[in-house]
């Protein structure tokens, strides 16, 4: 019974410490701001956005070959998971090709189409993505204190989208 005891202790202090190291429990601060002003070149995904993976694994594969440079990458959402069928969301997975006030040009984009977040007042949350699993619980914990303030302050996102920097994830909501 007492070894029982010991397993279970280390086993939870495991637990804890790989919850701890994906960032679970990093101090989350919803900030007020502007945010968007992009111009991006992607690809369009649908489905569930648990699967965004193999679309960002494309998108990369045809930056790298077209030779874009890729600061930054983003995932924009059209659909809320609680009103339409996992297997029919819509969402945009992209290269930030130019920011406000630029254009892309004559670029040869190949078969990237080409999409734009309109630049507006906006809650986000900075989350550490120098972990590999932190794509995953980023979400998690993001989007529910989002949600959460812009319904207390009475207002529904017209745009959401997460902005992959190099060690941040950067989850957003436009008014």
């Amino acid at each position: 019974m007492k070894q029982l005891a010991i397993i279970s202790a280390i086993i939870s202090s495991l637990v804890m410490i790989l919850l701890w190291v994906l960032g679970f429990f990093t101090t989350l601060i919803i900030q007020n701001g502007h945010e968007g002003g992009y111009e991006l070149a992607g690809y369009v995904h649908e489905g569930p956005y648990k699967t965004l993976g193999k679309s960002f694994e494309r998108l990369d594969s045809t930056a790298e070959s077209l030779g874009l440079h890729m600061t930054d990458r983003v995932g924009l959402y059209y659909n809320n998971p609680k009103d339409v069928h996992q297997d029919s969301l819509l969402s945009f997975v992209a290269v930030v090709m130019a920011e406000e006030g630029f254009a892309i040009g004559n670029m040869d984009l190949a078969d990237l189409m080409q999409e734009s977040i309109p630049y507006g007042q906006a809650i986000y949350i900075d989350f550490p993505s120098d972990q590999p699993l932190s794509h995953l619980i980023g979400p998690l914990r993001c989007y529910p204190l989002l949600n959460d303030r812009a319904e207390a302050e009475g207002w529904v996102s017209s745009t959401v989208f997460e902005l992959h920097g190099s060690d941040y994830i950067r989850y957003v909501m436009l008014r």
